[in-house]
């Protein structure tokens, strides 16, 4: 008798020729997973199982690098067993094999084409707003800022960075008057390391983007 460890968890591995062992695995999460170092195994849905051994040797299996950090992630539950099982579906099978590779890879264009369209979607629910006075930026969801200075200097105020991770805004001066449109950070935070930003020419546009701690001139 041997052992095999998964994911932190030894397992004893008996041989029995009447009988085929079997790695199982439950999705256990709420989303499709690949293992992406397993890729005969097919995209595997939430409650779904599948056995490891119909489709990789026990060495393949236990020299896997992805599936023991789903497994501490919290995304699988395994169970390793014998049971006597039906071992005409194998590796060396090539129409099962070959089918198997299509689905995996169709399933994983189809979760990269979701995810690209989530992308556009919130792309296109950014906010726009015109503004001609002091605003605060915390206030709305709007992400492009449109100021005409052309009455005054306009202060533009971040919300605090540790609230606003990964933030992108779009701020962009139209009017042609010396008078500036003035950014500036909460309290002591920075923007590329300066207290305040100054945009001072028609039409001239700056792309910030919060990081969680400060705020940076892209």
């Amino acid at each position: 008798m041997s052992n095999i460890n998964i994911g932190g968890t030894t397992m004893p591995i008996t041989e029995n020729q009447n009988q085929r062992e079997y790695w199982k695995v439950t999705n256990t999460s709420n989303r499709l997973i690949n293992i992406g170092d397993l890729p005969k195994v097919p995209t595997i849905e939430p409650g779904e199982t599948h056995d490891l051994l119909r489709y990789y040797s026990k060495d393949q299996v236990t020299q896997s690098i992805m599936l023991p950090a789903i497994i501490k992630r919290g995304w699988f539950t395994a169970i390793k067993e014998l049971d006597d099982v039906d071992t005409a579906v194998s590796t060396t099978d090539p129409e099962e094999y070959f089918h198997i590779i299509e689905e995996n890879e169709l399933n994983a264009a189809t979760d990269k084409i979701q995810e690209e369209i989530d992308d556009i979607q919130e792309s296109l629910s950014t906010g726009i707003i015109n503004i001609s006075s002091d605003y605060y930026t915390g206030s709305t969801d709007n992400q492009i800022i449109i100021v005409d200075a052309s009455d005054g200097d306009v202060e533009i105020t971040l919300p605090p960075a540790i609230d606003t991770a990964d933030k992108t805004y779009y701020i962009k001066k139209v009017d042609s008057s010396n008078n500036k449109v003035i950014v500036n950070p909460n309290e002591t935070e920075t923007i590329d390391g300066q207290s305040e930003m100054h945009i001072t020419n028609q039409y001239e546009c700056y792309k910030i983007v919060c990081t969680g701690a400060k705020w940076w001139i892209i």
